[in-house]
């Protein structure tokens, strides 16, 4: 019970990062709908209007989770299971355009940096010297 408890308060995309949704086609839907809302609301904090960023989703096969990607003129994240690193499901680093699929050097970020979209936001325009959106006054610090 104390297994569930914990479970129950933490972001449905933690646990499942955390879990790995290889060979689970259940999971890996789950995984690739949360991925996507929290890279929303990235993009959202950010301050990117709809039509300056693309998401997608990549579910590779089986025995992967695949990738869901958030990408601006100037901004690349891909979220994954299994991650590149220790801690590190998301991978994000500044690249030059949409076409732009290697982009500069990598950074790496745990799952649970991207639950709090505005300080993951911050995060993102401190490594990578992006503007920061004048609306959001958050960001700044």
């Amino acid at each position: 019970m104390e297994a569930i408890s914990d479970l129950r308060r933490k972001p449905m995309l933690v646990t499942l990062a955390y879990r790995g949704v290889a060979y689970d086609a259940d999971a890996k839907k789950a995984f690739h709908s949360e991925g996507r809302k929290a890279l929303s609301r990235l993009a959202e904090a950010l301050g990117f209007e709809r039509s300056e960023f693309d998401i997608r989703s990549s579910p590779g096969g089986i025995a992967v989770s695949g990738d869901i990607i958030l990408h601006s003129d100037e901004l690349y994240v891909t979220v994954s299971c299994g991650g590149f690193s220790q801690n590190g499901e998301i991978l994000y680093r500044r690249c030059n355009g949409r076409r732009d699929y290697s982009g500069m050097r990598n950074h790496y970020a745990g799952i649970r940096e991207l639950t709090n979209a505005g300080v993951f936001a911050a995060k993102l325009c401190r490594d990578l010297g992006l503007a920061v959106p004048v609306s959001d006054e958050r960001l700044v610090a």
